[in-house]
């Protein structure tokens, strides 16, 4: 299940600020243990001329697929060559 939730309202400077927070949580069917993972999405800015969203970048979460895509790739492109040098010519 995916959840997105709002924390408590800091007030600084004139301005409240709410963190998101997006959680991903797994547990089996017994309702025993299970995983939960939490990561930080955006900031909620309320100040005297209206509300805005500020989004936060994750270099981390960017990399890890880039790292996952990348060794797909070389798995791929390793099991394509295996199947290409096995073939025998024709006649043989």
């Amino acid at each position: 299940m995916r959840r997105t939730s709002a924390g408590a309202g800091i007030e600084h400077q004139g301005r409240v600020l709410v963190p998101v927070a997006r959680s991903f949580l797994l547990r089996p069917r017994g309702g025993r243990g299970g995983l939960v993972w939490n990561r930080p999405v955006a900031v909620l800015v309320e100040d005297p001329s209206g509300k805005r969203r500020l989004s936060i970048a994750d270099p981390t979460r960017r990399i890890q697929w880039t790292l996952l895509a990348a060794g797909l790739a070389v798995a791929w492109f390793v099991r394509h060559r295996r199947r290409r040098a096995n073939r025998r010519p024709f006649g043989r």
